[in-house]
C-alpha cells in the first residue's frame, strides 16, 4: 500500500444497526419474493469494483506492505481468449364425465422474456459473463460480480475518483476512461514514478479496466476515472494541505466515489500502520486543519470515501480508514475495506475492522505471492499487467462496486449505495465476526437483487404511492401476449431503498389457461325431477352444475337454487334462455327466482350471487365472472319468442382479462336480448338469439379498459334423429360495436431525482372481445334415469387463435 499522514482519537464506534438493526435486516431479507433474475434499471451489463492499500508495487518486504510485481504481461500478449370432469351430485344422481381431448390449443405461444438489455433481448445469466478475462482478475468471482453484470451493473455514466500515484491513460484497457483532474505541485500525473511500480494504474484497472477480451477487466468496466496524483514524501507522507486541495477539487468536479489505497505509517517503527486508536481527537484536529473540513464538505455533498485498512496485521484499521470513530458525522460517507485472499479467508497481511466494524467490509485483495503465481490480483500496470496483493487492491473492488451499482440505481444517492453494500454483505460463517470482517464479505449478487420484495410504482416519483407485486398477475389470451407483450418490460422498486429493477412484464402477465370446458358442450339436458301436482306442488330442476327446487301455486312459482350454472338453470326453469349470458358463477352461488304465467306469456325474475369469487376459465361474455346477477325476462305464447334484460355487477373477468393483486379487474354489465324460434316441428327446431351488451369496467391501478358495446348473434339447430337421439349444432358470433383500447400502465425508467417515466402498453380491446364459436353435440337419453352426451366445440378469438374441445358425459340415477 501507499502511505499517508497520522492522527489519533478515541470515541464510540458508530453502529450500522442504528439505521438498519438486525431485526429489520432479517425482516427485509425474508420479504424478498424473487428467487432468480430481476433485471435492473440498467442497460443489461455490469458494474465494477475497486480496492487497494498498504504495500508498494515492487519487491519491498517492509512491514508497511508488499507490492510484488510478478507475471508481467506486455500489451497484446495475454489475450484469451385427459382430466376427469367433476360433475355435481343432486339427490340420487351421479354425474360421471371424462374429457376426451383438447386440441389445437392456441397454436405455439412464444413469449420472449426480455433481459434488462432492452426490448426483445434474450435473458442473460451470470455464467454468460464469466469469461477468461473475468476469471483472470482473481477477485470478481469471489464477490459474485457476474450476477450483477447479468442484471445491468457496469458503471456506465459514473466517475470514480482515484487519489494515488497517477494514471496511465495510454494503457489499452484504460484508454478513454481517464480524466486527469490535477496533481500535486511537481508530481507527474502519469504514474511514472519507478518507486511505486505503477501502483495507481494497478488500482485503476481493478476499478474500471474495460471489458475487451484482453488481459482482465475491472469491476465497473464502463465507469470513468478521475485521477489526482498525490505526492508521497521521503516519510511516505501526504501533507494535509495537499489532501484538502485534492478532495475539494474532486468535489467540485462532481466525483462522489474516491478510492484511497494508501494510509499513514510510522516511519520510526518499520512502517507499521498508525491506527485510529493510536490517536485522539485533539491530535487529529491539529493534524487536519485542511483535510478534515474538506472531508466534511465532501460527505455533505453526498460522496463516499473508500479506504484500504492497512497491511500491518493489526486488529484495528488505519488512521484514515477509521476517521468516523473520532468524527461520527463522516460515517455516512465512509467505507473501510479489509482484504481476504482468493479463498475468502482474511489475508495474512490485512488489518482487521476493529472499532470501524459499522462501516467496514471485506473484499479480495489477493494472497501473498510467494511461490504461487496466481495468488495476487491481476490488473493493469504501465506497459502491461501484473499480479499483486494488499488492501490497496481490496479497496478498488469496493469502489468499483459502488460505481457499478450506482449505474444500476440512478435514483439512489452514492451514500444509499454504500448502505446497500453494507446491508447485503455476506455475514455467514467466518464473516459473522464483526471485529474482523465488519459487515461481512462484499456480495454483488445480493446487492444487485431486490431487497425485501418488490413494488409497482403508481406515482410521479419513487417515494410516491406504490402497490405490491406480490400476488399480481394478469391473464390474457395468447394472441394478445405474443402481439403486445413480447419483449416488454416494466420497472419495479424494491422495499429497502426503492431501488429500480426493469424486468420482463411476462413475470406478471401471460397467457391464460384453457378457455373451453365441458360446461360449454352442454352435453346433458337439464331435467325436471318432479312434475307439478295440484295447486301447490314441489318441483326440482337439475343440470350438470346447478340444482333448483321450489313450489308453484297457481300462476306463481317461487324457486331457490345453488351451483355455478344457476343463472342458466333459472332461465331454463322459466322456459327462457335470455339473456343467457353464460355467466361463470362460483360453485356455491345461491339465488332465488320468481315467475308468473298468464295467457299473454310468462314473466320471470331472478337474482343470483356468489358467496366467494368464481374461478375457472372462459372466453368472451361466457367467461365473465360476476359477483351478482339480476335478471328479468318475458316469454311469449308457445315460447315463440323471449325478451330479457340482465344486470351483472362485480365482473372479475371483464373483456376476458383476469387480474389479481395490482392487476385486479372488475366491472359491471347490462345485457338486453331477444330470442326467436324460426322453425319448429316434432323433429326439427331452429332458434335465433341476439344480444346487445354494455360493459362498464372499473379502472385499476395498473390497467384500464374502455367501456364497450358488444353484439352477439347465435343460431342453433336441434334435430331429433330418433326417439332417443338428438343432434344439436350451434354457431355464435361476438363482436364489439364500440370497444376502444386496453392499457397497461408500465413504469419504464427513473432518473437521478427519482422521477418515474411511464409508458402505456396499448392492446386492441376489440380483438379481446371478438369470438366465433361452433359446436356439435349428440345426446342419447332413455328416460330420466340415463342420459349420455358427446360433442365437440371450436372457438376462434380476435387474434386468429383456435381452440377446440371434445368430450363425453353420462348422468345416471340409481
Amino acid at each position: 500500500m501507499l502511505s499517508a499522514h497520522f492522527q489519533t482519537a478515541s470515541a464510540t464506534s458508530p453502529d450500522l444497526s442504528r439505521v438498519w438493526p438486525t431485526e429489520a435486516r432479517e425482516h427485509l431479507s425474508g420479504l424478498d419474493e424473487w428467487v432468480e433474475w430481476d433485471g435492473p434499471q440498467g442497460s443489461g451489463v455490469a458494474e465494477t469494483d475497486v480496492s487497494c492499500y498498504p504495500g508498494r508495487v515492487g519487491a519491498d518486504d517492509r512491514s508497511g506492505g508488499d507490492y510484488g510485481v510478478h507475471e508481467r504481461t506486455e500489451y497484446g500478449k495475454d489475450r484469451s481468449p385427459l382430466p376427469l370432469d367433476h360433475g355435481i351430485a343432486m339427490e340420487k344422481w351421479i354425474a360421471v364425465g371424462a374429457m376426451m381431448a383438447r386440441t389445437a390449443y392456441w397454436a405455439a405461444v412464444v413469449v420472449l422474456a426480455a433481459g434488462c438489455c432492452g426490448k426483445g433481448a434474450a435473458v442473460q445469466t451470470a455464467s454468460d459473463w464469466e469469461t477468461p478475462e473475468y476469471q483472470r482478475q482473481g477477485g470478481l468471482a469471489l464477490i459474485k460480480a457476474s450476477s450483477m453484470y447479468a442484471r445491468g451493473g457496469t458503471g456506465k455514466g459514473v466517475t470514480v475518483g482515484l487519489l494515488d500515484t497517477g494514471a496511465t491513460p495510454g494503457h489499452p484497457d484504460l484508454a478513454g476512461t481517464y480524466v486527469v483532474i490535477d496533481s500535486f505541485e511537481g508530481v507527474d500525473p502519469m504514474d511514472t514514478n519507478p518507486e511505486f511500480h505503477g501502483h495507481g494504474t494497478h488500482v485503476a484497472g481493478i476499478m474500471a479496466a474495460r471489458k475487451d477480451d484482453s488481459g482482465m477487466h475491472g469491476v465497473a468496466y464502463e465507469a470513468r476515472l478521475a485521477s489526482y496524483a498525490l505526492e508521497f514524501d521521503e516519510n511516505d507522507d501526504v501533507v494535509d494541505f495537499e489532501l484538502g486541495k485534492a478532495t475539494d477539487e474532486l468535489t467540485t468536479f462532481g466525483v462522489r466515489i474516491v478510492n484511497n489505497s494508501w494510509g499513514k505509517v510510522d516511519v520510526n517503527n518499520h512502517h507499521i500502520s498508525i491506527t485510529i486508536t493510536d490517536v485522539n481527537r485533539q491530535e487529529m484536529d491539529a493534524y487536519f486543519p485542511h483535510g478534515l473540513p474538506a472531508y466534511r464538505r465532501y460527505v455533505d455533498a453526498g460522496g463516499v470515501q473508500v479506504w484500504g485498512v492497512g497491511n500491518s496485521r493489526l486488529p484495528e484499521v488505519s488512521f484514515h480508514a477509521g476517521l468516523p470513530h473520532l468524527v461520527p458525522e463522516l460515517e455516512r460517507g465512509w467505507l473501510a475495506v479489509i482484504s481476504v485472499g482468493l479463498d475468502g479467508d482474511l489475508a495474512d497481511y490485512s488489518q482487521q475492522c476493529g472499532v470501524a466494524a459499522a462501516w467496514c467490509i471485506a473484499a479480495p485483495g489477493g494472497d501473498r505471492l510467494g511461490e504461487r503465481r496466481d495468488a495476487g490480483i491481476y490488473s493493469t500496470v504501465p506497459g502491461g499487467y501484473d499480479r499483486s496483493e494488499g488492501t490497496s487492491f481490496a479497496a478498488p473492488q469496493v469502489s468499483g462496486a459502488l460505481a457499478a451499482l450506482k449505474s444500476m440505481f440512478p435514483n439512489l444517492g452514492f451514500q444509499d449505495v454504500r448502505d446497500r453494500i453494507l446491508f447485503t454483505a455476506d455475514r455467514t460463517g467466518i464473516y459473522a465476526a464483526p471485529s474482523i470482517y465488519g459487515q461481512g464479505l462484499l456480495d454483488l449478487d445480493a446487492a444487485s437483487r431486490p431487497i425485501g420484495g418488490t413494488l409497482f410504482s403508481l406515482g410521479q416519483f419513487d417515494d410516491g404511492p406504490v402497490a405490491t407485486t406480490q400476488g399480481a398477475r394478469l391473464s390474457l389470451s395468447a394472441g394478445a401476449v405474443s402481439r403486445y407483450l413480447a419483449g416488454e418490460e416494466i420497472l419495479v422498486l424494491d422495499r429497502y431503498q426503492r431501488a429500480p429493477f426493469r424486468v420482463p412484464i411476462s413475470r406478471y402477465a401471460g397467457a391464460r389457461g384453457g378457455g373451453l370446458s365441458m360446461r360449454d358442450l352442454e352435453l346433458i339436458v337439464p331435467s325436471r325431477l318432479s312434475a307439478d301436482d295440484g295447486e301447490a306442488s314441489g318441483l326440482a330442476f337439475a343440470g350438470q352444475d346447478f340444482q333448483v327446487s321450489g313450489t308453484s301455486n297457481g300462476p306463481w312459482r317461487l324457486s331457490v337454487g345453488h351451483g355455478s350454472g344457476l343463472v342458466e338453470g333459472f332461465a331454463g326453469l322459466a322456459g327462457s334462455s335470455l339473456p343467457h349470458g353464460n355467466f361463470r358463477m362460483a360453485r356455491n352461488a345461491v339465488g332465488m327466482a320468481l315467475g308468473f304465467t298468464s295467457a299473454a306469456g310468462a314473466f320471470h325474475a331472478s337474482a343470483v350471487t356468489n358467496l366467494e369469487d368464481a374461478g375457472g376459465a372462459g372466453r368472451g361474455i361466457m367467461g365473465w365472472h360476476p359477483r351478482s346477477v339480476w335478471r328479468a325476462s318475458f316469454v311469449g305464447p308457445q315460447a315463440r319468442y323471449a325478451l330479457g334484460a340482465a344486470f351483472a355487477s362485480g365482473l372479475k373477468r371483464p373483456a376476458g382479462l383476469k387480474g389479481t393483486g395490482a392487476f385486479a379487474l372488475s366491472g359491471d354489465s347490462v345485457d338486453l336480448g331477444v330470442r326467436r324460434t324460426l322453425f319448429a316441428s316434432d323433429a326439427v327446431r331452429v332458434g335465433l338469439e341476439n344480444r346487445i351488451t354494455y360493459l362498464a369496467p372499473n379502472e385499476g391501478p395498473l390497467i384500464a379498459l374502455h367501456q364497450a358495446l358488444l353484439a352477439t348473434a347465435g343460431l342453433d339447430l336441434s334435430i331429433s334423429l330418433t326417439r332417443h337421439v338428438t343432434l344439436k349444432t350451434s354457431v355464435s358470433l361476438e363482436r364489439p360495436l364500440d370497444s376502444g383500447e386496453a392499457r397497461i400502465r408500465a413504469a419504464r425508467s427513473v432518473d437521478a431525482k427519482g422521477r418515474i417515466d411511464y409508458d402505456d402498453i396499448v392492446i386492441d380491446q376489440g380483438a379481446l372481445l371478438a369470438f366465433d364459436r361452433v359446436g356439435v353435440s349428440l345426446r342419447y337419453g332413455r328416460g330420466p334415469d340415463a342420459m349420455y352426451g358427446a360433442g365437440v366445440m371450436a372457438l376462434r378469438d380476435g387474434f386468429g387463435r383456435m381452440q377446440a374441445i371434445a368430450g363425453a358425459r353420462a348422468a345416471l340415477r340409481f
